[in-house]
């Protein structure tokens, strides 16, 4: 049965290209697309510019849609290795969410199926590859000239948007010790002499490997940041795991993961001669720390506060100490 989202969807496409001969070749497979997005995988007949494997993606928010949109155009374009956008539209009739339609990869995320006794067997050749692995997607995407984004994006600061629009979210709901901390970033945000095309969610399940290569997907929290927006968000996610671990291996995963940490941003400042000023790292770490604060609480305000619907909220408690270690 076809669910009604992709029926809606495939409405829109027919719209967007002026045909109505446009049909699904096979049934839509879905996938998994993150917390709030739908996913499918596709086939299109009807239109030979869209033939192929493709995935269709909806996106309920519409400036995220767009967003993602135009980074991953624009990277697709110059040469980054992420999927090409085939086609994509906003939020309308029939469909009134934004949505997009790119080509297929074959790959699987460079964590999958990573939970329990697993991940304790398997990390010694994770701490091997995996931070090299997303060191080089970091530093292969902060090579590109952010400028040409500027159209599409806007000319404003980015990160300090991103953060007025948590703390004015986080002041609706009264949430007055992240208010604080949303109000200290705001005024000791480091000067920074580069900006670069950054991803922002740069984790192991946002980079997917396969025969070709590796694949970096997922561009809703994309911005032109100091690399340091990057860094501090990934090293927070490799030192602090949201795993299905059990507890009595917690002091382990706590452990290996601060050696994911450290050689992820060591592998980084190899490869590019970046050097990377604490100073600013601790600063996009709180940054961070607070993204994903806002994330659980945005969780709980829509009912979800079981682990299981969402790994950031397992980070919860980590995440406070950290805030208070480093702002004391």
């Amino acid at each position: 049965m076809l669910d009604a989202t992709a029926e809606q969807l495939l409405d829109a496409i027919r719209e967007e290209r002026g045909n109505r001969q446009i049909e699904w070749a096979t049934l839509p497979e879905p996938l998994v697309g993150g917390f709030s997005n739908q996913m499918w995988r596709v086939e299109v007949k009807g239109d030979d510019e869209l033939a192929g494997t493709l995935v269709a993606r909806v996106v309920p928010d519409a400036v995220d849609a767009a967003r993602e949109i135009a980074v991953q155009t624009y990277l697709a374009e110059v040469g980054f290795a992420t999927p090409a956008v085939r086609l994509s539209g906003g939020p309308g009739q029939p469909l009134n969410h934004a949505w997009m339609l790119m080509d297929h990869v074959a790959g699987t995320p460079l964590l999958a199926g990573l939970s329990g006794p697993s991940a304790l067997a398997r990390l010694p050749g994770l701490a091997r590859t995996v931070p090299s692995t997303l060191a080089r997607c970091a530093a292969s995407l902060h090579s590109y000239d952010a400028r040409p984004l500027a159209d599409s994006l806007g000319t404003g600061d980015d990160v300090l948007d991103f953060l007025s629009n948590m703390r004015d979210r986080m002041i609706a709901s009264n949430r007055t010790e992240l208010v604080a901390l949303a109000s200290d970033l705001l005024a000791t945000q480091p000067d920074s002499d580069r900006l670069v095309v950054c991803h922002g969610d740069l984790h192991p399940f946002n980079v997917l490997a396969g025969p070709e290569g590796d694949t970096v997907i997922d561009w809703t929290t994309a911005q032109r940041a100091d690399p340091a927006y990057d860094l501090a968000f990934t090293n927070l996610l490799l030192t602090h795991p949201p795993l299905d671990t059990p507890r009595a291996l917690r002091p382990i995963m706590t452990r290996a993961g601060r050696s994911l940490g450290r050689r992820f941003l060591d592998s980084y400042c190899d490869q590019t001669n970046f050097r990377i000023d604490p100073d600013t790292l601790n600063w996009f770490t709180l940054f961070s720390s607070l993204r994903i604060l806002v994330e659980i609480s945005n969780l709980r305000a829509d009912g979800h506060d079981d682990p299981r619907s969402h790994p950031f909220i397992d980070m919860e408690p980590v995440l406070q100490r950290l805030i208070e270690a480093q702002r004391s």
